[in-house]
């Protein structure tokens, strides 16, 4: 599951509103999905600082494109953005993927919400992939975020 910081947490009505009619804005506007080999169990008082962002080669932050509907069949606000695809380019650096984050900017910036990933990922060469779905939605009743990992 994905843990949202608070920082995610304040934001999280005016941008879900703002998604509702279409003009999404806010840190989700500009969100990219990092990888981490190491860090600590996710809460919403982690920090970007306390995860270690994998290196392995051809390793790069993934933008989130323009996501699809902003409402799911119950009519509640619930964005689902392309998949994006992390892979290995050789096995020059391998290593184990524990988390996928999801931060404010291409580079820095703030952590915004954690997924462990419930069995760690290994991106030992060009063989391994790891694709993630991203999605993100709010309901006055219940409230994720959250993705599918596809392989």
């Amino acid at each position: 599951m994905l843990i949202l910081t608070r920082k995610t947490i304040d934001e999280l009505l005016t941008v879900a509103m703002q998604a509702a009619t279409g003009a999404l804005a806010g840190p989700l506007n500009t969100a990219h999905i990092a990888l981490a080999t190491t860090g600590p169990a996710p809460t919403p008082d982690v920090a970007l600082a306390d995860y270690t962002e994998c290196t392995f080669a051809g390793y790069a932050r993934k933008t989130l494109a323009t996501p699809g509907t902003a409402f799911d069949s119950a009519n509640r606000v619930k964005v689902v953005y392309p998949a994006v695809q992390f892979q290995p380019t050789d096995a020059s650096i391998p290593e184990t993927v524990g988390y996928i984050l999801w931060v404010d900017a291409a580079t820095g910036g703030n952590l915004l919400a954690v997924i462990q990933l419930p069995n760690p990922a290994p991106m030992g060469n060009n063989q391994d992939a790891l694709v993630y779905v991203p999605e993100f939605g709010y309901d006055l009743d219940w409230e994720y975020a959250d993705g599918t990992i596809v392989g």
